[in-house]
């Protein structure tokens, strides 16, 4: 790696940021948005009820469907 930006780039970065993930509807690539994708992907195929809380405003509207969807 010579230091240029592109190598830094690719040094830092994680599987998360290479594997393409599925959007789910839900538009971000924080962290914690990366989270909740692989929390409903894992979750959906279980043959167990979840239960989606958060803050107003947090997105349990988005995530719902996702759950169902991927059920």
């Amino acid at each position: 790696m010579d230091g240029s930006f592109h190598d830094r780039d690719t040094a830092a970065a994680t599987d998360d940021d290479i594997l393409p993930q599925p959007t789910l509807g839900m538009i971000g690539g924080s962290p914690e948005l990366r989270a909740v994708r692989r929390a409903v992907l894992t979750l959906a195929p279980l043959p167990a009820p979840v239960l989606v809380t958060g803050e107003s405003g947090t997105g349990q509207e988005l995530v719902a469907p996702a759950l169902h969807a991927h059920s």
